[in-house]
């Protein structure tokens, strides 16, 4: 695996960890974690 898909998966775990933290927050707060890997936007 090269560095830079190693770095997208890095990425995605502490991206996707963050928003499962704030969606267990429970005051009205929606949260929706969104990765676009074609454009790199995450």
């Amino acid at each position: 695996m090269d560095t830079k898909l190693k770095y997208q998966e890095i990425i995605k775990k502490v991206l996707t960890a963050q928003g499962e933290y704030r969606a267990s927050i429970p005051e009205n707060y929606d949260s929706q974690v969104v990765f676009d890997d074609e454009n790199g936007r995450y």
